[in-house]
């Protein structure tokens, strides 16, 4: 038997909530090291997500499981019974962030920003009402959208892609929603396609408008020098 047979979500709570009582313990029990790569993430805390696994086995099965092999499959795995698992390179890129320490945080506004693109590509098709809409294509299904989306948060350590200023997201504390995450066009006039996008604190899209990015940039370096 293998990881295949874990089938049950609460195992895999209940395997947390052992590593919770003792993580040392439990990795000697189930002969498991910490994660080389991938985290189980749960609660805004980081799980090795082999160990937990075969935890999670232990608690639904009632043996310990064999030799087991780690990366893909284990993600796969819990992903298919409903757990978030991450790797180094996507937690490294959040965990320093110096306004919020929850991990789904980036998960969850990557949800909102590509439902936000796509209800206004459908919602601008060219129709006229009291003034003609600009027609808005995508390149992108839904699924691709958010990994696309996702993909350019990580790479720019969630921040502004034209001021480097760092994201909020709404879960912390005290949080600006002028500094929140935006998807902008980086040619307004274009499409919300993938050579297109960059994300954006949402003040510098409000500001940037239906500019470019050159024109914006000169207005920032006006205020900055203006006190000089």
């Amino acid at each position: 038997m293998g990881i295949a047979q874990v089938t049950d979500p609460q195992a895999v709570l209940s395997a947390i909530a052992e590593y919770d009582r003792g993580p040392q313990v439990f990795l000697k029990k189930y002969r498991k090291g910490k994660a080389r790569n991938y985290h189980l993430i749960f609660k805004g805390q980081s799980y090795p997500s082999k160990a937990i696994l075969a935890g999670a086995f232990f608690h639904q099965i009632g043996s310990k499981i064999g030799k087991m092999e780690g990366g893909l499959g284990v993600k796969r795995q819990l992903e298919w019974l409903g757990f978030n698992v991450r790797t180094d390179g996507e937690i490294e890129a959040i965990k320093f962030h110096p306004r919020t320490n929850r991990i789904e945080s980036v998960d969850a506004w990557v949800d909102v920003m590509a439902r936000t693109i796509s209800q206004t590509v459908r919602n601008s098709n060219g129709q006229l009402v009291t003034r003609r809409i600009k027609l808005k294509k995508s390149d992108m299904g839904a699924i691709e959208l958010k990994a696309h989306l996702k993909r350019l948060m990580l790479e720019s350590g969630c921040k502004c892609a034209l001021t480097g200023i760092p994201f909020e997201f709404p879960e912390s504390p005290g949080s600006n929603p002028n500094f929140y995450p935006s998807p902008d066009r980086i040619n307004s006039g274009g499409h919300y396609v993938k050579s297109n996008l960059q994300l954006v604190c949402r003040f510098a899209n409000f500001w940037k408008s239906n500019g470019n990015n050159d024109e914006f940039l000169e207005l920032i370096e006006a205020i900055r020098t203006s006190g000089t």
